[in-house]
């Protein structure tokens, strides 16, 4: 019975993939993702083309060699297809891109000074497209990211810290964070009990599709 229960999830997850990656309503399917890689550890000391393979599992040898900035795009479409079939709470029509940015510690904390108004770095930043500044942010320069939808924006140095504490693989906790910056900027927040249910419910979801496991059943912290 155990192994017929374990099969029945992993079929479900499978069959909930396909679903998701055959069935992307138009603002998804049209979606432009922009993918800036600021910092070299994104590339060359945490991501190597067999980790890829061994740890997000793609549909295929040829999209496990674009690396980092071709998953990058499948979490987005993921996040946002999710998003949609739950009630994009931010859609806007006219919004038809969005950026990504893996960065540093360095750079995350100055934006989350800037614009949030507290001065540390943090794993991942979102700005959707309405986001409200703060005084000091009137009054610097535009980030140049161009908003549409929004940016995400991820800090390299902590979040490897966080994957050694927590035992995950960088590339697990990397799509859980980019599900979970992408689900910000359409309107998805924690701030109560129930929100924060809803939403991570959407990042289970999300995550499910690369057959990549709750990532709360292990202890988490999204800042």
């Amino acid at each position: 019975m155990e192994f017929l229960d374990i099969f029945g999830q992993k079929f479900a997850m499978k069959l909930k993939g396909l679903l998701f990656k055959t069935m992307f309503p138009p603002p998804v399917s049209q979606l432009k993702i922009d993918v800036a890689v600021r910092h070299t550890a994104w590339r060359t000391q945490a991501w190597r083309e067999q980790d890829w393979r061994d740890q997000v599992r793609p549909r295929s040898g040829a999209a496990a060699k674009k690396g980092l900035v071709a998953h990058s795009r499948n979490w987005v479409r993921q996040a946002v297809a999710v998003g949609w079939h739950q009630g994009w709470n931010n859609f806007a029509p006219t919004a038809k891109s969005l950026s990504l940015v893996y960065s540093d510690d360095a750079a995350v904390r100055e934006l989350n000074r800037i614009w949030r108004g507290q001065d540390k770095a943090t794993n991942v930043l979102s700005f959707p497209s309405d986001f409200p500044p703060t005084e000091a942010a009137l009054a610097a320069p535009p980030p140049p990211f161009g908003l549409q939808i929004g940016d995400v924006i991820l800090a390299y140095e902590t979040v490897m810290r966080e994957a050694v504490a927590q035992k995950k693989p960088l590339a697990d906790h990397t799509a859980h964070l980019v599900i979970h910056g992408v689900l910000h900027l359409l309107g998805y927040d924690h701030q109560t009990e129930q929100d924060a249910a809803r939403m991570e419910a959407l990042e289970i979801a999300a995550l499910g599709c690369f057959d990549i496991g709750n990532p709360y059943l292990q202890e988490d912290h999204i800042k």
